[in-house]
């Protein structure tokens, strides 16, 4: 038990009783859930490495995922600092661009963007995207090619 001495001036437990911390039924959500998510696009990424240079693939992958890590951790730094800030659609266009798997890493190893919810909405859409990417990539394009004719039916008044 801490005494009145130990608890002025800090507010945290001993480092001891780190080990201890709950997670929240939404963290252990969002750690169940990445393993499956992050399933669809590695089965397509193999599927493209098969099908042209492999190296040029896992390069660019390395180079994205390594830059997206960077950017958090710089972004943490600047933020703990209070220095000039990485713009959140800078970390977002390295998400898009195939990063999501490393910001979802770096979120966590650095306590960074996780509970700032618009954020997490729009890195949520963007691995969603990636989704339906790898598996309309996985059926052929087939999606891709069915919108064209899809939206033609769509009648609107004029």
């Amino acid at each position: 038990m801490w005494n009145a001495r130990q608890r002025s001036g800090t507010r945290r437990p001993p480092a001891t009783a780190k080990s201890y911390r709950r997670r929240s039924p939404l963290q252990i959500v969002r750690l169940v859930l990445f393993p499956p998510v992050l399933a669809i696009p590695l089965i397509a990424v193999y599927c493209l490495a098969r099908d042209t240079d492999w190296r040029i693939v896992t390069g660019y992958l390395a180079i994205i995922s390594g830059t997206t890590y960077f950017l958090y951790g710089r972004d943490k730094k600047a933020a703990q600092e209070g220095t000039w800030r990485t713009p959140e659609s800078a970390l977002h266009l390295a998400e898009f661009a195939g990063g999501w798997p490393a910001a979802f890493v770096a979120q966590r190893k650095f306590r960074h963007k996780t509970a700032k919810t618009s954020y997490q909405i729009l890195f949520w859409l963007i691995a969603v995207v990636h989704q339906y990417l790898a598996v309309d990539y996985m059926i052929g394009w087939q999606i891709a090619k069915a919108i064209p004719a899809w939206t033609e039916t769509l009648s609107f008044p004029r």
